[in-house]
Order: C-alpha cells, then sequence, then structure tokens
C-alpha cells in the first residue's frame, strides 16, 4: 500500500497531498502524443495551455524515463537531464528546479515498458504522463509497475499507481512534489510489500489565501486556510481535512466552495418572516471533507446594499438556513469601516448552506426625533381685535349690574 507522509517546511505552510478514491486513465504507445522506451532518457512536451503551479507559468515539461517530470516556466529552459538517484541527490543536483515526482529510481523501460505523454479533452481537459516500466534491479515483465502524474488546466496535479510491484530498486523510488522556491519535497512514501491501486491529488484551489480584497487576485499559502471569492472568506480551524471529493465532469465540488445567489433562496419560510430583520445579500457555503471544526464566515457587503435594504448597518448579523428555520451564526461580529460581518459555524453545518447578511429596518422617514406641538393663540387674539366693542359693552353691563344689586341691598 501508500503511506501519505507531508514534509514539514520551516518558514513557510505546508503543502498538502490528499488520497483520493483511485482513478486510472492509460495511455496506449498506439494513441500516444509522444512516446519513447529509451533507458535513462527524456523527452520534452509542450503543454497545450499554460499550467499554473505556485504563482509560476509552466509552458513546457520535460518527461524522464526514470519516473519524474520537470516543471519548465515560460521562457526557461529545462535543466534535468535524466536523472536517477535518491530525493537528496536531485535535491543536490538540481536545487532550484521545480518537479513532480511518481516514482523516481532507475527504472527500465528499454527491455519491456515505455513512458508516454497524452493529452484529453474528455472527460475533463488534461494531460497525462504515463510510465509502464520495471525497475533496472528487477528488469523483468514479471515485475511490471504501472503509474501515471496528471495536470489538470486549472493547476491540480494527481498521481495515479494502477500497479507497484517492484521487488528489488536501487534508490528510493520517490514520490511526490519539489518547488525550487520552497526548497523543501511534499512525500508520498511507498510500502513495498504489496501491490497498490491508489490515487492522490494536490489541489492549489484548496490552498488559496486572500486578503480583504476578494475581487483582487489571491495570494497563494501552503495549508487550507481560508478562500476567497463570491464576497465570502472562510477560515477552518480546529478540522481534520480527509480526501477531498471530485467530480470529473471538470468541476470539483469538494472542500470549500461558496456561490452568490442572484435572486433570495427558495425556503419553505423567508427570513424576513422567520426573524423579523430584512435580508442584504445572501450567500452559500458547502464544505467537505472535514471532521470536526468550525468555519469563521465573512461576508463583505456594500454601502450601495445597505441602502437599498433600508437597514441600520450598525445592526448586522448573520443568519443561516438549517432546513427548517433561520439561525443567528454564533460570536457574530461587524466592520463597518471594512463592510464586513462574520459569524462561526461547525463544518457540519455547512451542506450547501444559505447565509444571509441582514439588518433592523430603518424606521420610516429616517431618524425618529422627539417633537412637540405649539398651541396657536392667533384666533383669540383675532377676536379681540375685531370684537372689542362687545368686550367694552359687556364689561359696562357688569360693572351697573354690581351697582344696582347694592342700591338695592
Amino acid at each position: 500500500m501508500i503511506v501519505l507522509s507531508l514534509s514539514i517546511v520551516s518558514g513557510v505552510k505546508c503543502q498538502t497531498v490528499e488520497q483520493i478514491p483511485f482513478e486510472w486513465y492509460a495511455v496506449d504507445m498506439l494513441y500516444a502524443d509522444f512516446f519513447d522506451f529509451a533507458d535513462d532518457d527524456y523527452f520534452d512536451y509542450r503543454l497545450p495551455w499554460p499550467f499554473p503551479y505556485n504563482g509560476k507559468t509552466i509552458s513546457m515539461i520535460r518527461v524522464c524515463s526514470n519516473g519524474y517530470v520537470e516543471l519548465v516556466e515560460t521562457g526557461e529552459t529545462p535543466v534535468t537531464e535524466a536523472f536517477s538517484g535518491t530525493i537528496d541527490d536531485f535535491l543536490t543536483e538540481y536545487p532550484m528546479a521545480d518537479a513532480l515526482f511518481a516514482a523516481m529510481d532507475d527504472l527500465c523501460s528499454e527491455t519491456c515498458g515505455y513512458y508516454a505523454v497524452k493529452h484529453f479533452t474528455t472527460p475533463v481537459d488534461m494531460v497525462v504522463v504515463y510510465w509502464h516500466t520495471p525497475t533496472k534491479e528487477d528488469d523483468s515483465p514479471v515485475y511490471m509497475n504501472e503509474f501515471e502524474i496528471i495536470l489538470y488546466k486549472n493547476g491540480e496535479i494527481q498521481w495515479n499507481y494502477n500497479f507497484m510491484d517492484f521487488d528489488l530498486h536501487t534508490y528510493d523510488m520517490f514520490a511526490g512534489m519539489y518547488d525550487g522556491d520552497i526548497g523543501e519535497p511534499v512525500e508520498i512514501e511507498y510500502d513495498v510489500d504489496a501491490p497498490c491501486s491508489y490515487s492522490y491529488n494536490y489541489n492549489p484551489a484548496n490552498h488559496l489565501a486572500g486578503s480583504f480584497k476578494t475581487k483582487e487576485t489571491l495570494e497563494q499559502s501552503f495549508e487550507w486556510d481560508t478562500t476567497a471569492e463570491n464576497d465570502v472568506k472562510i477560515s477552518v480551524e480546529g478540522a481534520f481535512y480527509t480526501w477531498l471529493l471530485k467530480m470529473r465532469g471538470g468541476s470539483d465540488v469538494g472542500g470549500i466552495t461558496t456561490a452568490r445567489y442572484e435572486s433570495p433562496p427558495q425556503t419553505t419560510v423567508d427570513v424576513e418572516t422567520d426573524t423579523g430583520l430584512i435580508p442584504v445579500k445572501y450567500v452559500d457555503v458547502s464544505a467537505s471533507g472535514f471532521v470536526g471544526g468550525k468555519a469563521t464566515i465573512t461576508v463583505y457587503y456594500t454601502e450601495d446594499e445597505v441602502i437599498r435594504a433600508k437597514v441600520s448597518e450598525s445592526s448586522l448579523t448573520l443568519y443561516y438556513w438549517n432546513g427548517i428555520r433561520w439561525i443567528e451564526l454564533g460570536n457574530v461580529g461587524r466592520d463597518t469601516e471594512k463592510n464586513i460581518v462574520w459569524g462561526e459555524l461547525f463544518l457540519t453545518d455547512l451542506i450547501g448552506t444559505p447565509i444571509v447578511v441582514v439588518g433592523k429596518p430603518l424606521p420610516v422617514g429616517g431618524e425618529v426625533v422627539e417633537s412637540y406641538e405649539e398651541t396657536p393663540l392667533t384666533a383669540l387674539y383675532g377676536f379681540a381685535v375685531s370684537y372689542w366693542w362687545v368686550l367694552v359693552f359687556l364689561v359696562i353691563m357688569g360693572v351697573a349690574l354690581i351697582f344696582s344689586r347694592r342700591i338695592g341691598s
């Protein structure tokens, strides 16, 4: 079997290769774009598209009979020459090279085997580099090994081992990847006691670290740290990532994915009815392949979105749909200067989950202002001016009545 071992790189975060369900794409020499069986040899192959590798653009590969591929950047020339040896020997000889290793050793394809490359467009756009060869120590059709490395247009790399039946080998049959700028390899270790059928995957989309500028080019890191797209940033902690679930239709459905809703999602209860709060924007988050752990979800909004929703920016919070009702995320916070609001969810709750930014509605007419109303006195004043003679008459009559009562008494 194959045991996965990840080397820890000092000073940088670690690249990770994940085991995935076994896949296999055979390359028959009759249908290959190019093949060879010369021992201790290589050929160069120009890729049909630019291949992204840790921020570099790879335009050509050098395929070596001894089980590795050198990645050559645009404008550069290959440096390796049919190397055979241990990985330490390789790094001493070519410390700045970028390379992928399927099973680097002194292999022997000359007597019974070959190595080849083919560009496939179905079921997905990919270049398959294939070896069918024994080791030099075995050099027999009884001990054949069949393995391959696949380059995908989006930067994915896959190692497939259909059958590994070597008995003897000269060096360490190293498998993994190496970036000359990082300086440490990532290794897939072999247990040579049994044949195997395993696949491994490196997906750079799972190693993107974004700043708070989601619409700008994302930086790369070398750990599942964050993914930033669709105005959403996801940070994962306390989780064990098992393997990347993939769908070979040209798109990935595993790891963490996000989406934006152009219209409110279809739920049995709308968020305004359930919470009394007004929706500002909806996003969707899905996570798979994790065991345990929480995700901090940060959603970006704009001033225009808040104005259109007619909500108080200081009241913004996050709710998610659990299939029955809308529930507020834990540890919600907001930064109105950066236009972000965040909260926590268990990764097991992220199964294509609608998440909404909501806020309290503004009062009708804007802010509430205390007011009072004065009683107008103009009517009484006008009556007094217009009918003064009536008032004088009433005063005279009152005085006369008082005197008449006194005389009578």
